[in-house]
């Protein structure tokens, strides 16, 4: 670990306001670059507008609320129980830790405390929810920075986890699990000892991540230095959780303020990195999650016996009065400010998550950074036919050469193994038809090691291709309708130097103009199934494309992707321009 003085931090942010200032004298016009949002069905989604200077970002501005479906004024028509259900969905990866606070201030209210056993339970489906969420980002950051296998072993050794919850609470993100005065049920049997086995995973996913990330040269060089966060700038925005401890902030909520839970009763540390760039915060995270393994160990070894549940009237009333409750969730400090009248549903509800206050700092911590070209990289020249080629000597036109020679044979390759996998697969549906009727074997394998297989099997046994009352000539040719769209679209896209059939402006609407194609392929498929089900179905995903592509196409042809910045008053246009 590197310490980094606050007189080297100080130096790095006046280098940037230096390099921000090199175009002042020039009278460059500004462009605004909408960056988002995603998908309408993406969770989490993020619109971010910057506004540039040529390759500088001067302004980036957050635009958080795409997500926003007021919960707390759907809170004040819902029962305590109820809204369990709501506050679940507001950090999706962290599942059970969202009810927690929310849980703790009713009961603060109405002077109820859990028991011992319950305690200690919340306290292990805290941490477990604390390794779900914190497992996906470690792996998922390699591949924003080029690694894509750390995130497979993200999404392997998760499910072990999420099995975890599930086992317990019946749910794997949406447990409803959490009581006024304790927990729904108690923890099944055996799942103590398969929680213990589950933490070894995880310890060997940490040690993973250590060797192929933080053990990486290009990992540390894309990661040391970059977006730092002084410990006086993240105290001022508000900063908590890793982000805040990955700045050098000591504190923690799990040991600063311990409510309802159980970590004052546990041996355990919080990690802290003073150099508060992305390393520190991912290293920091990394540890969290070791610590959180070592934590649910000691609550497996030492989880006393009792009830799960205090007791609680059956119709809940919570006594007039306020309460404030925070937590220490995976993203931050999560709080619950609680008002009630002394009725079945809360007065007023006002939510604190920690996402709000870690995304507010955007503006300050891309202010003055470089927008990224790879197209300017001489390792990507030869992947973009129309840009600069500065790799002009016969060895780089050989390379060119037989580059595009390899895309085409593998094309054909790809093709023909296609269409004989196709012909191979109907025929294996006409094999196995008589075959329906089978139950199939409940436990293939070694210890259930092939079920899997086994699964599949009696999936492709027991299913027929085409429904019953089916116009089948339709339904057949329907798939082939959409397969074809969909191939069509790789017409544009460019083999290689000297094989590009379209230009962008064309290729872009041939795509769009193919590839809808396939709404009509969609709509044949729930028109000939003879079920208004499927054909109610049919009609939404091709809603879905035919809403989706105009604007996606407005937006790559260059309409609404960034406008002109008024020009302010006396400003005088720059010479030989009309």
């Amino acid at each position: 670990m590197t310490a980094v003085t606050d007189r080297q931090k100080l130096s790095y942010i006046a280098a940037q306001a230096a390099d921000a200032r090199v175009n002042v004298e020039l009278e460059t016009e500004g462009m605004t670059l909408n960056i988002g949002p995603q998908h309408p069905a993406t969770h989490g989604t993020l619109r971010i507008v910057a506004q540039l200077d040529g390759e500088q970002v001067i302004r980036a501005e957050p635009m958080a609320g795409y997500m926003h479906r007021g919960y707390e004024k759907l809170s004040e028509v819902r029962t305590y129980l109820q809204v369990t259900a709501l506050i679940n969905r507001i950090d999706w990866l962290g599942s059970f830790a969202n009810e927690v606070p929310f849980i703790l201030a009713a009961e603060r209210l109405m002077e109820v405390e859990a028991p011992p056993r319950a305690r200690w339970i919340r306290t292990m489906l805290f941490e477990l929810s604390r390794i779900a969420n914190l497992i996906l980002f470690l792996g998922d950051m390699g591949v924003q920075l080029g690694a894509v296998t750390p995130v497979f072993f993200a999404f392997r050794d998760r499910e072990f986890v999420l099995d975890q919850i599930e086992k317990a609470t019946g749910g794997r993100f949406h447990p409803m699990f959490d009581r006024i005065g304790g927990l729904k049920d108690d923890l099944p049997a055996g799942w103590i000892e398969s929680t213990r086995s589950s933490m070894d995973k995880v310890r060997s996913f940490c040690d993973e991540m250590e060797d192929l990330l933080l053990g990486s040269e290009i990992f540390q060089q894309r990661t040391r230095g970059i977006g730092v966060i002084p410990k006086d700038v993240a105290m001022q925005y508000g900063l908590s959780g890793p982000n805040a401890r990955g700045s050098g902030i000591d504190w923690d909520l799990r040991r600063d303020n311990c409510i309802g839970l159980a970590y004052d009763e546990l041996d355990w540390k919080v990690w802290t990195h003073p150099d508060g760039d992305s390393f520190a915060r991912f290293w920091v995270r990394l540890q969290e999650v070791r610590e959180a393994a070592t934590m649910i160990e000691q609550l497996c070894d030492g989880l006393p016996s009792g009830p799960v549940m205090a007791k609680v009237p059956r119709i809940i009333k919570v006594p007039e009065g306020e309460a404030y409750v925070n937590t220490e969730n995976p993203l931050g400090e999560m709080g619950y400010y609680l008002v009630s009248q002394g009725g079945l549903t809360p007065f007023r509800l006002k939510i604190r998550s920690a996402s709000f206050n870690n995304v507010s700092i955007t503006p300050w911590l891309l202010r003055g950074r470089l927008r990224t070209r790879h197209h300017h990289d001489p390792r990507f020249a030869l992947l973009h036919p129309g840009g600069h080629r500065p790799m002009t000597s016969l060895f780089a036109l050989e390379l060119a050469y037989w580059q595009e020679t390899l895309i085409r044979v593998l094309v054909g390759l790809a093709a023909a193994l296609g269409l004989t996998g196709a012909v191979v697969y109907l025929y294996l549906f006409k094999f196995v038809s008589f075959m329906q009727s089978r139950l199939g074997p409940m436990e293939a394998g070694p210890y259930g090691s092939l079920q899997l297989l086994a699964e599949v099997g009696k999936w492709l046994q027991k299913e027929d291709v085409t429904p019953e009352r089916a116009d089948k000539f339709v339904f057949g040719i329907a798939p082939a309708v959409v397969l074809t769209s969909t191939f069509l679209i790789f017409v544009v896209i460019p083999a290689g130097p000297n094989a590009v059939i379209a230009d962008l402006a064309t290729g872009i609407y041939y795509v769009l103009g193919v590839s809808s194609l396939s709404v009509i392929g969609i709509l044949m498929a729930g028109w000939a199934s003879a079920n208004k089900y499927a054909l109610i179905g049919g009609l939404r995903a091709a809603g879905q494309l035919i809403a989706h592509e105009p604007p996606a196409g407005a937006r790559r042809g260059g309409r609404g992707h960034h406008r002109r910045q008024p020009q302010p008053a006396g400003h005088r246009r720059r010479a030989g321009r009309r």
